[in-house]
C-alpha cells in the first residue's frame, strides 16, 4: 500500500476554515456563518432572533438566599453554609436531657418556642419539626415531673 502524500497549500487557492474569512492578516478571525434555525451555532448562552426570552430572572434553584460575595470571597468556589435552626435543635436535645433533670424542661420549653418562632422566618421553615418536638416533649416531661413532685409531697 502506498501512503497518501500531503497536499501543499496553493497561495492562489482559497482554503476552508476560519482563516479564509479574513481578507488581511490583521483582521480578527470570524466564525463561519451558520444556516438559519441552527440553535447550536452561536455558542453557549446565545439566542437566535426567533427564540423566546426567558419568563423571569434566571437563578439556579435553591440559590435565592445565597450571597455571591460570600461564595466567591476566597480562592475558588466556596459553597454557602447550610441554613440551620440551632436553637430548635438544642431545645430538642435539652428536652431529652430533662427526663433526668427536671429544671432543664423549662429551659428546653423556652428554647423550643424561640426555635419555633425563628423557623417561621427561615427559608423552608428549617428546624420547625425540631422546635415543635422540643416544645411538646418538654411540656410532657415537665408535666410528668410536676405530677411526680405533687405525688411525693401529698403522700
Amino acid at each position: 500500500m502506498s501512503e497518501p502524500t500531503p497536499r501543499s497549500a496553493d497561495p492562489g487557492r482559497a482554503t476552508a476554515g476560519p482563516a479564509a474569512a479574513s481578507s488581511s492578516p490583521h483582521e480578527p478571525v470570524r466564525a463561519p456563518s451558520s444556516p438559519p434555525g441552527d440553535r447550536f451555532a452561536h455558542g453557549a448562552g446565545a439566542r437566535s432572533a426567533d427564540a423566546p426570552a426567558p419568563a423571569g430572572p434566571s437563578t439556579f434553584p435553591g440559590t435565592d438566599e445565597v450571597d455571591p460575595a460570600v461564595v466567591f470571597a476566597g480562592p475558588g468556589y466556596t459553597s454557602p453554609g447550610p441554613v440551620t435552626n440551632t436553637v430548635g435543635t438544642i431545645g430538642l436535645w435539652l428536652s431529652l436531657i430533662a427526663i433526668l433533670l427536671a429544671p432543664i424542661a423549662v429551659i428546653s420549653l423556652i428554647l423550643g418556642l424561640i426555635g419555633w418562632m425563628r423557623a417561621m422566618s427561615l427559608p423552608g421553615r428549617v428546624g420547625r419539626h425540631d422546635a415543635i418536638a422540643a416544645t411538646v416533649v418538654s411540656l410532657v416531661i415537665g408535666g410528668l415531673w410536676s405530677a411526680l413532685i405533687a405525688y411525693l409531697i401529698l403522700s
